[in-house]
């Protein structure tokens, strides 16, 4: 079972050609550009976007300001992205979610396709691995599982938040092994990684990348 995320950088550039007359481009940016981050600090991804923030204030000439807005599955950023003035000001760094989302939830409080367009692929991160708590008796995913068959619902999974593709992940595993996992959803991969190390969830889905420096204390899972 492998998947890829894709980090995109998306704003609300649709309506600029009837906003703004064509000199307001000679001008843009003439305030702060702000960036929306759906995930908690410590993430893969916040370290990306506040590369890409500095990097853009030194080519623009403004400052970028990376607002982290974690919840809901990147649903709170969109939606204060979706809902800021089309001045191209304001925008949205969301990894496969914003994708996601329209398919997950009944109704949305913005039109993911009318309200943001696509301005940018920034990274494909790569695989998921699983990784385990320190001292979780079982070093493959074999053993894992026969945990979790001798005791349905005691075996915990760890993710960025409900409807993720951490989450996803993991109840796909759920479904395709055939046993019971207790899904723990955090404001983000980094405060599950937390928890992780403290062996307060017994497992948990990421990023290959984005583990390797735990991988010696939390043991990976081959499947």
């Amino acid at each position: 079972m492998t998947t890829s995320r894709r980090l995109a950088l998306l704003a609300l550039l649709g309506p600029l050609a009837v906003t703004l007359p064509a000199p307001a481009f000679a001008t843009w940016p003439d305030k702060p550009i702000r960036i929306a981050l759906p995930v908690a600090p410590g993430a893969a991804a916040d370290a990306l976007a506040r590369s890409l923030a500095a990097h853009l204030a030194t080519r623009l000439g403004q400052p970028v300001i990376v607002d982290a807005k974690p919840g809901a599955n990147g649903i709170i950023a969109t939606d204060a992205v979706a809902k800021a003035p089309a001045d191209g000001l304001t925008l949205l760094f969301s990894g496969n979610s914003v994708a996601i989302n329209p398919y997950l939830y009944r109704k949305l409080p913005f039109d993911t396709l009318r309200n943001l367009v696509p301005v940018a692929v920034l990274a494909e991160p790569g695989p998921l691995v699983l990784v385990a708590r320190p001292g979780l008796p079982a070093n493959n995913l074999a053993e894992l599982l026969r945990l979790a068959r001798a005791k349905p619902g005691a075996i915990s999974y760890g993710s960025a938040g409900q409807g993720n593709i951490l989450h996803l992940a993991g109840a796909l595993l759920a479904q395709q092994a055939g046993v019971q996992l207790l899904h723990v959803p955090y404001k983000g991969a980094a405060p599950a990684l937390t928890d992780l190390l403290g062996g307060r969830i017994d497992v948990m889905f990421n990023l290959e990348t984005a583990v390797d420096r735990y991988a010696p204390l939390a043991g990976t899972c081959d499947y």
